[in-house]
């Protein structure tokens, strides 16, 4: 074997002996096998009806380990030149008669096999996936053969390009540096360019391509067209090598490549032995040397030391350490920087924009888009303050200082807490200068700071105090910083797989909150303030242990450090951590209270053992059911975060004898009467059954008494709506709904078989099921609502005719507007955009009582808080969305979705009055599909056909996403869950049938199906049973191309996790707006005369229930 092999294979033998490598390659293979058995997150990532190894799963894997592997190919890649040093054998070794560059290059291949075999972990791991079969982690059947092509193919793009790039990157570091500064240094600005691609460029939809060109990991376009995959090609398919994912691979890999191997062949031994010249001395170091010329005083008199002293003087020496590094603050201000180009791509030019950028919308979103990168920062500069003193001699020379050990450790750990705080505080300071920049009227430095302080700053404190103990625990620095690293990838990977989904367990990740213009902090402060409390006390503890376990002088037996940890935990720093533990039991029970009792918090399973139980107990009782009408009494004690209920039902009748009715969060049934007789309830399973006797032709009288505690918390970052100063109450959101809940009906045949449910899901029917969007079916209703305690605040109510559905707002704080008769509640800084929205309101009114022949009136539009619920009318008022209705600016495509919202929600609730629509089989395609189609019509006819062919571009892509990454098997619309893929397919579905009707027409459907037992029959009754079956059946796409004229095109049907192709071919339809009027006409046809300029736009649709998959070349432009 010659000289250079032998070399390498020597350098691959010692990485392979070092422990890091195990440990990170034992980590990455176990953490993988957790993250197939987690059942919730693959449904996340849309593999509910695919192996837990299919292909998708190892692309995505494969690239997304990209981020941790930067900071371990770091490590190992700077072995080859760090090991002699370290040893002191560097003049020794480089002095062998062999020839340097060969020597470099030798030692960089055998560093480049530990690479790929760390980087091929992940093989192992989905190699390894039959074990969980075998283990009964997950169902049986859910591991398929191994993917060998995916696992060649996957290395062959990611691990092997990376690893060679990122290599010679960090490798170069390593012969320029001669230290981890530099690789690590390269690490971070790996970390920044996937950053840039990730969040800046790819998470704004600004230029896929740039963000693949970008990425160093491949991730970006990995994700790209895993999540345009249906579920076959998610099983089956390989990454197709697109031109931006081809130029990527080769600028990442062979541009480093040529710059190593000019790196190499200019590196001199000299180079690798001599240390660097000194800097010249400066003036100010020249006075500080020179001795004789001025008089100097001796210390003393000699007294007892002061230790205090000695700690603050530690503490500010390291302080100060930390703040002179200008490295330090080049890079916060390159952070900060990038913070500010983020918020303009995500919110000033955002494509569903443009956003203006206000605080509350700006800060949180800066927090999310850069904590993954703050995390890394944090990770590894807190270990490098933590070993500053670990040079050879320094550090036995202080340890043997007659100092306490605390002195020491706590001056570092107060530069690790101001490391921490600054690093938190960069998104707080990129908000503040977008708002400079942008709209220095809405300056605000309390809450964007208060966010990063009071949100962010408790989770990276526990993040560092992991660091610190890891430093403390582990004497060999190596592996001490990959431990970290790795501490700090399992912590973010818990996060982003929901492995660990319980909020007080999310070690080192900021509590959940969506701030809001009206409420601000108010919802969150008690759960602000009782999860950091949780956090800090678990950092106390953390750095207690780590203060017993600190290495002190040469003593490295374990004999010796256990007896020093007893000891330690027998003095001050014991009883630290066990008042620490203290509190944290005591806020762990408190946080238990809030989350389990009285909150809404279930894991995954949990909630389907629930669903499964109801189902098993309940469905069975289906039957239909009306009401005549009643009155609803409504008491709130916002004080006491609580509401008193009281609702009498009149004409109640249901064939079974049991009225249903599914239950909100935090609610207890306290009286319950059959004409007046008390009734036999069951209440279990978030589901109330009231037994009813027998009732004559005009129903019984049912009166239910109910109280709602409004103190618990949720893990879906959803506010309160009772505070002690204000609460936006919608009642079908905070009654008891009557009916049974199809969306509680397990739709996965694995999860229904492990459960004891048949494997085929069966819905109850229609008018058994809960009333669309309403608490209670059409009747003849009255509210009220009042204050307790509060004779200030006037009683608010009202009558409806049709299904109960009400909301009601308190908030003083708030602004009032009055315009064209209808009353804005919004917060003082968007009172300018009421102007806009008013305008919006009368234009899509308008329209959508010419297309429905009447529309809804509206008295009130309320801003609704950020995450509190989506857009809807509830009787008279228009619930308008704060995220992202009222941070839209004036123009733009953001301002095309509001008023398509506005024109949805108003279609909606003339729909389901007109219809006394249930939630039932079928009735998505008219509580969401065709009110949406009219909100896109609405728009076309207001705003122009480019308008229209942008919101169907936006919704094609969502729905495309939508059908790849459904977390339940994708089957007929009839049978789909109403949060699931139907919301994004339906509008687009229904776009062409909705566009050929008449008012009069749609009031035929209407009528049928407010008659009708059954909304198929109904529906087939009117537009016949083969548009009816091809309307409710499975999702159908198309692709018209214009080309050639007329157009043609091509169909294509879902088919067992795939597309079909039909053997129809595309009928196109050329759409176009003349005088504000949207005109259908046959492809076919000749271009009619033009009697505006705008009417030269058209654009092409197939004339069947799907939508357009690529309709970028849809919209045709033709001179007059």
């Amino acid at each position: 074997m010659s000289t250079f092999w032998h070399e390498a294979l020597d350098e691959l033998r010692a990485g392979l002996r070092s422990g890091v490598v195990a440990l990170i390659f034992l980590v990455l293979v176990g953490y993988l096998l957790m993250v197939l058995a987690n059942s919730g997150y693959l449904r996340d990532m849309g593999a509910v009806d695919i192996p837990r190894n299919a292909p998708s799963l190892v692309y995505l894997m494969t690239s997304g380990d990209a981020f941790f592997l930067f900071f371990a190919w770091a490590w190992v890649f700077a072995q080859p030149i760090l090991r002699d040093r370290s040893a002191r054998l560097n003049e020794l070794v480089l002095a062998a008669p062999m020839p340097l560059s060969g020597w470099l290059t030798a030692r960089f291949i055998g560093a480049l096999g530990v690479a790929l075999l760390v980087g091929s972990s992940q093989i192992v791991g989905f190699l390894a996936a039959p074990l969980l079969e075998w283990m009964g982690a997950v169902p049986p059947g859910s591991v398929a053969p191994a993917p060998w092509a995916a696992f060649a193919w996957a290395w062959l793009v990611f691990t092997l390009p990376l690893a060679l790039g990122a290599g010679a990157l960090y490798y170069l570091a390593a012969i320029r540096t001669r230290g981890l500064a530099g690789p690590f240094a390269v690490a971070a600005a790996l970390m920044t360019f996937w950053m840039v691609s990730m969040i800046v460029l790819k998470g704004a939809d600004a230029s896929p391509f740039l963000a693949t060109l970008l990425d160093p990991s491949g991730f970006a376009e990995a994700e790209h067209q895993v999540e345009h995959w249906t579920p076959l090609e998610k099983s089956t398919a390989l990454l197709a090598p697109t031109p931006a994912l081809i130029l990527s691979r080769l600028l990442w890999c062979l541009v480093p490549l040529a710059l190593l191997w000019i790196g190499i062949r200019r590196a001199t031994r000299e180079s690798l032995i001599l240390e660097q010249a000194p800097r010249k001395a400066t003036a100010r170091t020249d006075r500080a040397t020179r001795t004789g010329s001025a008089p100097m005083s001796l210390p003393g008199p000699v007294t007892g030391p002061s230790w205090w002293r000695a700690l603050i003087a530690e503490s500010l020496w390291q302080l100060g350490q930390l703040l002179r590094r200008r490295a330090l603050w080049g890079a916060l201000a390159f952070l900060t920087l990038l913070a500010v180009v983020g918020a303009f791509f995500h919110v000033v030019q955002h494509a569903d924009g443009p956003l203006v950028p206000r605080p509350e919308l700006v800060a949180p979103l800066l927090t999310e888009l850069f904590f993954l990168i703050i995390a890394f920062v944090v990770a590894g500069l807190v270990g490098t303050t933590m070993r500053r003193d670990d040079q050879i001699g320094l550090g036995e020379m202080l340890d043997a200082a007659p100092a306490p050990e605390g002195v020491r450790l706590v001056g570092r750990l107060v530069a690790v807490g101001a490391l921490t705080l600054i690093l938190a505080l960069v998104p707080g300071a990129g908000t503040l200068i977008t708002a400079v920049l942008t709209d220095p009227g809405n300056l605000d430095l309390a809450l964007p700071l208060g966010h990063q302080v009071l949100v962010l700053f408790p989770a990276l404190l526990e993040l560092a105090a992991v660091t610190v103990l890891l430093h403390a625990a582990i004497r060999r620095p190596g592996l001490a910083y990959a431990a970290s690293v790795l501490a700090a990838f399992v912590m973010v990977v818990n996060f982003e797989s929901e492995l660990v989904s319980y909020p007080p367990l999310q070690i080192g990740i900021p509590v959940g909150i969506a701030l809001s213009g009206l409420t601000g902090f108010a919802p969150w402060m008690e759960q602000i303030l009782v999860s950091g409390g949780f956090k800090l006390a678990l950092v106390i503890l953390l750095l207690a242990l780590a203060a017993s376990l600190s290495p002190r002088g040469t003593d490295t037996g374990g004999a010796d450090r256990w007896r020093a940890f007893r000891t330690r935990l027998a003095g001050p720093a014991g009883q630290v951590a066990g008042v620490a533990l203290i509190a944290l039991t005591g806020l762990a029970l408190l946080l238990h209270q809030r989350y389990r009792v009285e909150g809404s918090y279930e894991t995954l399973a949990q909630t389907q053992a629930k669903d499964a139980r109801w189902e098993a107990h309940w469905l069975s009782s289906a039957a239909p059911f009306s009401v005549a009408g009643g009155a609803v009494n409504l008491t709130l004690d916002p004080d006491a975060r609580m509401l008193r209920g009281q609702w009498t039902l009149d004409g109640v009748r249901t064939d079974e004898g049991i009225l249903h009715a599914e239950l909100p969060d935090g609610f207890q049934l306290e009286n319950a009467t059959v004409e007046g007789q008390p009734a036999a309830t069951i209440v279990e399973e978030d589901h109330l059954a009231v037994r009813l006797p027998h009732c004559g032709p005009s129903g019984c009288r049912v009166a239910l008494h109910w109280s709602q505690a409004v103190r618990g918390w949720n893990d879906e970052d959803r506010p309160g709506w009772l505070l002690p100063n204000g609460f936006w109450l919608h009642a079908a959101e905070v009654l008891p709904r009557l009916g049974l809940d199809p969306d509680r009906v397990l739709r996965v045949p694995a999860e229904r078989a492990a459960l004891g449910l048949w494997p085929d899901a069966e819905l109850p029917e229609y008018r058994a099921t809960l009333s669309s969007g309403a608490a209670a079916p059409a009747g003849d209703w009255r509210w009220s609502l009042r204050i307790a305690g509060r004779k200030d605040v006037a009683e608010q109510g009202g009558t409806l005719d049709g299904p109960l559905d009400f909301a009601a707002v308190w908030a003083p704080e708030a602004g009032r507007t009055e315009l064209n008769g209808v009353v804005y509640t919004q917060d003082p800084s968007r009172a300018d955009t009421t102007v806009t929205i008013a305008e919006d309101l009368t234009e899509m009114r308008t329209c959508v009582a010419r297309r429905l022949g009447a529309a809804p009136e509206v008295r009130r539009v309320m801003q609704w808080p950020r995450g509190l619920g989506d857009s809807s009318l509830a009787g008279d008022s228009l619930i308008l969305a704060e995220d992202p209705h009222w941070d839209v600016a004036d123009q733009g495509v953001g301002r095309w979705k509001r008023r398509a919202a506005i024109a949805t929600a108003l279609a909606q609730r003339q729909i389901r009055d007109a219809a006394d629509l249930r939630q039932g089989p079928g009735s998505l395609w008219l509580a969401a599909g065709v009110p949406g189609a009219i909100g896109l019509l609405c728009v076309a006819e207001t705003d122009g056909i480019d308008a229209l062919a942008a919101l169907i571009a936006r919704g094609a892509d969502a729905t495309t996403q939508a059908l790849a990454g459904s977390t339940v098997p994708v089957g007929a619309l009839r049978m789909a869950t109403s949060d699931g893929w139907a919301r994004d397919y339906g509008p687009l579905a229904a776009l062409d049938w909705t566009a050929r009707q008449a008012p009069d027409q749609f009031a035929t459907l209407l009528t049928e199906i407010r008659r009708g037992d059954d909304l198929d029959t109904a529906l087939a009754a009117v537009v016949g049973e083969t548009s009816s079956a091809r309307i409710l059946g499975t999702p159908n796409t198309s692709d018209v191309q214009t080309a050639t004229q007329p157009p043609t095109g091509k169909r294509w049907q879902w088919f067992e996790g795939g597309w079909l192709a039909s053997r129809s071919a595309a009928e196109a339809w050329r759409y176009r707006v003349e005088q504000t009027r949207l005109n259908l006409e046959p492809s076919d046809d000749p271009s009619p005369h033009l009697a505006e300029p705008d009417a030269a736009t058209f654009l092409y649709l197939d004339a069947w229930p799907g939508y357009e998959r690529a309709p970028a070349d849809n919209l045709v432009h033709v001179a007059d």
